[in-house]
């Protein structure tokens, strides 16, 4: 019976599809005679109504640049999308980094169109005039006194990278020099005292670049020796693949340091190199330098190569040599391992030229016991006396925010468990007992005390608030969400209120009796929804 329904069900399904076949024939022979419309090179990309392409060129809100004293802010329009000229511009991958070779200059597919002032106070705007054609803006900064707004100009079909100034008082816009190198470090470094800006040139005379697809002069080679514990590798993208490929690295990641005054002048500093990063400190007296240099690898990026640490003056001689570290193929398995050494150096904010870094204590391995995970070091102009030691702390170093010689938040964390501490900490009395602020689960979001609100002073450094200035949120409607109180006791505000206005958050009190302002920047977004 079974077998019987099978065959009647095979015989239903064949009659079927014969139907459909007899049906479609002539609609398959016509097809057969028709040839195929063939794109032409005139006609380009096929393009969609006019409606859905106004609906995918719609333009984006404007991005806002607030200006040091918070009563300005230059607007850049940015595109929709990026043109298609820009995005097969040729592009080489080496060593982790992605570097457009006609520009010297890291690729990236989105720059401004247009750029205007605004005013904070009654929304007036105000043209720039001289700016270039086209803009192609790709990144800008105030100047600390805010007469000066900067900006790197990057055009890929004439292969400018260039470096312009914007007068704010006179709304006039010039370029200061061309020729840029911004394949490793692009930002603007200003001079605190607003008279500079410390960038990277392509050095002169270099001539052509080597070519990757040379015949090679022998194999490549790759040493591998044993190491004291299990070691961790991630895999990384574009890197080093033989010799030919770091000689074209080592020429377009080489740049040579300059000092660009705002009238133009323009002043050699140090030696070409693979500067990783250049900042100045707030006295303006020196600089800290972080170079790469050889051995290159291949399994890991540039940011693992070995590496000086340098303090320069700003005739770019040697001052100090803060440390030598080695080339880092792989750590210790665990997300909170580390390389040992010298790591995440920088200028203390409120202080003339002070350094501050930290170090591993257990060998950046997180599987090692010790009670003393980062020691956090401080060392001051002229750099001739040891390092004083400002912490030693039980987890990994997570940053500082700066206020004055008596009050510092430092904060460490713990990624295994989730936990982290802010401290407040005394930098001019480092024998001073440090003071727990707090000590929480970094995925607790009902008590998050948010980040204390800074202010940037005359040099352009951001320091804690020691008073905060917020305006009270008023429910945009009535009902029973009217005088409620979120999950971190701060007021509900409407959605139509300024996402990261500041505003009152859990540490209030705590923060306040610490001398730090009670007002934080986090985003109500971020917090639990109250039915």
């Amino acid at each position: 019976m079974q077998a019987k329904q099978n065959a009647q069900g095979w015989r239903q399904y064949t009659w079927v599809w014969a139907g459909v076949l007899a049906l479609s024939a002539p609609l398959l022979a016509s097809a057969a005679s028709t040839p195929a419309a063939q794109p032409t090179a005139a006609s380009g990309y096929q393009l969609p109504s006019k409606a859905l392409q106004a609906v995918v060129d719609a333009p984006r809100a404007p991005l806002l640049h607030i200006s040091p004293k918070r009563d300005l802010a230059a607007m850049l329009q940015m595109p929709a999308l990026p043109d298609i000229a820009e995005v097969a511009q040729p592009e080489l991958k080496l060593a982790g980094l992605r570097v457009h070779p006609k520009t010297h200059a890291a690729s990236r597919f989105a720059f401004a169109t247009k750029l205007w002032l605004l005013s904070v106070a009654d929304g007036s705007e105000r043209q720039i005039a001289g700016l270039p054609s086209p803009l192609s803006l790709a990144t800008l900064s105030w100047s600390p006194d805010q007469r000066y707004l900067a900006f790197r100009r990057e055009d890929a079909t004439s292969g400018a990278n260039e470096l312009w100034l914007v007068d704010v008082a006179a709304g006039q816009a010039r370029r200061l020099v061309a020729g840029l190198n911004t394949s490793v470090n692009d930002e603007l470094g200003w001079l605190p005292d607003g008279s500079g800006l410390l960038v990277q040139q392509q050095v002169a005379g270099q001539g052509a670049p080597p070519t990757r697809d040379a015949v090679p002069d022998g194999p490549a080679t790759q040493q591998t020796s044993a190491a004291a514990g299990v070691r961790s590798l991630p895999t990384y993208q574009d890197l080093l693949r033989n010799e030919a490929d770091a000689r074209v690295f080592e020429y377009y990641a080489t740049g040579q340091p300059i000092i660009v005054s705002v009238s133009g002048q323009v002043r050699p500093l140090a030696a070409p190199g693979i500067y990783l990063n250049l900042s100045v400190s707030p006295d303006s007296r020196y600089i800290l330098s972080e170079r790469s240099e050889r051995p290159f690898s291949y399994v890991v990026p540039a940011d693992h190569f070995a590496r000086r640490i340098e303090v320069l003056d700003l005739q770019g001689k040697l001052v100090r040599q803060i440390a030598k570290l080695p080339l880092v193929e792989g750590l210790p398995t665990g997300n909170d391992a580390v390389p040992t050494g010298v790591r995440d150096i920088s200028w203390r904010h409120d202080a003339p030229a002070t350094l501050v870094w930290a170090e591993a204590q257990d060998g950046g391995d997180p599987a090692r016991a010790s009670k003393i995970r980062d020691a956090v070091l401080m060392q001051a102009a002229p750099f001739a006396r040891a390092p004083v030691t400002l912490a030693q702390l039980g987890s990994r170093f997570d940053g500082i925010q700066w206020g004055r010689g008596d009050l510092a938040i430092l904060s460490e964390s713990w990624w295994k468990t989730r936990r982290t501490k802010q401290w407040r900490i005394a930098p001019d009395q480092p024998q001073r007992a440090p003071e727990l602020l707090w000590d929480r689960s970094s995925q607790d979001r009902y008590n998050d005390p948010g980040t204390p609100a800074t202010v940037a002073d005359g040099k352009g450094r951001a320091l804690l608030q020691n008073r905060c200035r917020w305006q009270q949120p008023v429910p945009a409607r009535q009902g029973r969400l009217a005088g409620r109180r979120s999950p971190v006791r701060g007021p509900l505000r409407s959605a139509g209120q300024t996402r990261h206005a500041p505003v009152p958050f859990a540490g209030t009190d705590l923060f306040r009796a610490a001398g730090i302002a009670g007002c934080a920047r986090h985003a109500v977004a971020a917090q639990p929804r109250i039915a």
